[in-house]
């Protein structure tokens, strides 16, 4: 469902809301902020329509003058918004939009002390544009492939499956861009690139990188299995120690293994400790002595976490900790002199801006790495998708915003399916396209 209208009334001690919602057909993105004053507004606000695409759809006004702002990611080309104007500016202010060759499409009011004021959205086109399919990149190259997968061979129709597959999953859950890739021993045997978008979006390409949200901990696996490889490091190796660190207010935390970061084990739950550091870098920025002056690295983020107990004794139990990775990362980039994991190609597909309390560049290790779904599938031929080592069966998952990804091993093939969202219709929806759509083909 999606919201088309909302009024607030009654006391500011007692609240009472009319919401209008409709079936969400196409599953549009919005996003919907209610009762705000002015200032909190003006934030809310710059936040919104700084995400590509972003921009109000709908400025609620309660007859206290509070806005509930409703925005959304559809293209109406150019637009202008302004809010709490009185009479004569709001006169002037449809003059002089009306002459640029906008519309007025959307007018709120409310009376403050005798005296009326209105919120206003103008746009260049009544309705939204529509969207457009397009498909490229390599076809599957099914006889070949179910000759040697299934021992049988399939009818060039199947070649079509790959594509109806994506169509109707990206159609019904409003997805605009998305890559499938297919290989077999690191050689790339299909790989697609899907956009179901408006023409000022870019048409997706197969070599255009995605964020890849959890998937990025293969590729630091892989990192810290090849310092393991060559003498490096050892499972065993006690993390702080081999950085330097001794003093841990939690002694337990001087024993934590690379293993035990590997499994989740390394004694961090973000759920007990109620927030996931990966996420909280403005919490560790205030924390400085400088106090905001500068943002935090990981190294501050991993000096933060020594003054503070872990949740678990290392090794007792697993916990999914993006911490943990990131720490990984990190002693990777000091025993080999670079930088964790740089981003793969130089082009990206515009996901979000900023990192919901994180500073992507500090955690490509943990799940800010960006690269194609072929460059994922080929490198699983020779890597663990899930642990450490050379190839073998499972999959890894990522979830983060503007962002859902799959990746998996199984029988002779690797796949990747990378999306530059992780909002459905539905939650079962990315599950359902990658084990029981794509994976049976």
């Amino acid at each position: 469902m999606k919201t088309q209208g909302f009024s607030s009334y009654g006391t500011p001690d007692k609240r009472k809301y009319c919401i209008l919602r409709h079936e969400n057909r196409g599953n549009e993105n919005f996003a919907l902020y209610a009762d705000s004053k002015e200032e909190d507004f003006q934030r809310i606000f710059r936040g919104e329509i700084s995400k590509p695409f972003w921009r109000p759809k709908k400025l609620f006004m309660s007859n206290d003058l509070k806005i509930a702002g409703l925005f959304t990611d559809t293209s109406v080309g150019d637009w202008y918004s302004d809010t709490h104007l009185n009479e004569t500016a709001l006169e002037a202010t449809i003059k002089e939009q009306t002459s640029k060759g906008l519309i007025l499409t959307d007018i709120q009011g409310g009376v403050h002390e005798g005296e009326e004021f209105y919120n206003v959205i103008f746009q260049e086109l009544l309705e939204p544009k529509t969207r457009h399919w397009h498909v490229t990149g390599k076809k599957p190259e099914y006889r070949h492939w179910y000759a040697t997968w299934k021992g049988i061979v399939e009818s060039p129709r199947k070649a079509k499956s790959l594509d109806s597959i994506m169509e109707k999953f990206m159609k019904t859950n409003g997805v605009r861009q998305a890559q499938v890739a297919i290989a077999s021993r690191g050689v790339i045997k299909a790989e697609r690139a899907y956009t179901w978008a408006e023409d000022d979006r870019e048409t997706v390409a197969t070599n255009d990188t995605f964020l890849l949200a959890s998937v990025s901990k293969m590729f630091t696996a892989a990192a810290v299995d090849r310092l393991i490889n060559s003498g490096k490091l050892s499972p065993e190796t006690k993390v702080y120690k081999r950085l330097g660190y001794f003093d841990a207010k939690d002694e337990r935390a001087n024993d934590i293994t690379v293993k035990q970061l590997l499994e989740h084990k390394g004694g961090y739950d973000r759920r007990e400790a109620g927030v996931d550091i990966s996420l909280g870098f403005n919490k560790v920025t205030m924390s400085l002595p400088t106090k905001g002056n500068r943002t935090a690295t990981t190294r501050d983020v991993i000096e933060y976490m020594l003054a503070h107990p872990l949740q678990f004794t290392p090794g007792e139990k697993k916990a999914y900790s993006n911490y943990g990775f990131m720490l990984l990362g990190y002693l990777e980039s000091r025993l080999t002199g670079l930088d964790t994991l740089r981003p793969m190609s130089n082009r990206s597909v515009a996901a979000v801006y900023g990192g919901y309390g994180a500073i992507m560049e500090e955690c490509t290790a943990a799940f800010s790495l960006k690269a194609s779904a072929s460059t994922i599938a080929k490198f699983a031929g020779s890597h663990a998708v899930s642990g450490t080592g050379r190839r073998k069966n499972g999959y890894r998952r990522g979830n983060f915003e503007g962002a859902r990804t799959h990746v998996e091993s199984n029988g002779d093939f690797d796949f990747a399916v990378v999306l530059n969202t992780r909002d459905f219709a539905f939650d079962q929806e990315f599950e359902d396209l990658t084990d029981n759509k794509i994976r049976p083909l």
